[in-house]
């Protein structure tokens, strides 16, 4: 049986960035590819991966549809209460072998990846 990878994307210096829109923009009914392009403003091919990602890390519904944590997002004073428990529900094997792996250092941390995952690190 093959592993589970973590969620990711390639394009992933854009993540910070469609969250800082997702914090100046009004909550969709529906998280789409167009919500993506046409309001946040990121159409690249490589943009639309951002939406399984936050399927995965519990932003989003299957349906694509903002979760109470989505909310909790937008919130400042819970911004990074909310990034840390999507990271947490995402990355949730690397979690529970390193409860603190949001402090560790790159090199360690990757290396958790590689073992999670199978890969060479």
């Amino acid at each position: 049986m093959a592993a589970e990878y973590p969620p990711y994307m390639f394009g992933y210096g854009v993540i910070e960035k469609i969250v800082a829109k997702i914090q100046d923009t009004p909550v969709p009914n529906q998280f789409t590819h167009d919500y993506l392009a046409y309001t946040l403003g990121f159409s690249r091919e490589s943009d639309r991966a951002f939406i399984p990602m936050a399927k995965r890390i519990g932003l989003l519904t299957t349906e694509g549809h903002p979760t109470s944590l989505y909310l909790r997002l937008r919130e400042p004073a819970h911004r990074s209460a909310a990034i840390l428990t999507a990271m947490k529900q995402g990355y949730a094997v690397i979690y529970a072998k390193h409860p603190d792996a949001d402090k560790l250092d790159r090199k360690v941390l990757a290396g958790l990846v590689a073992e999670a995952t199978g890969l060479e690190p």
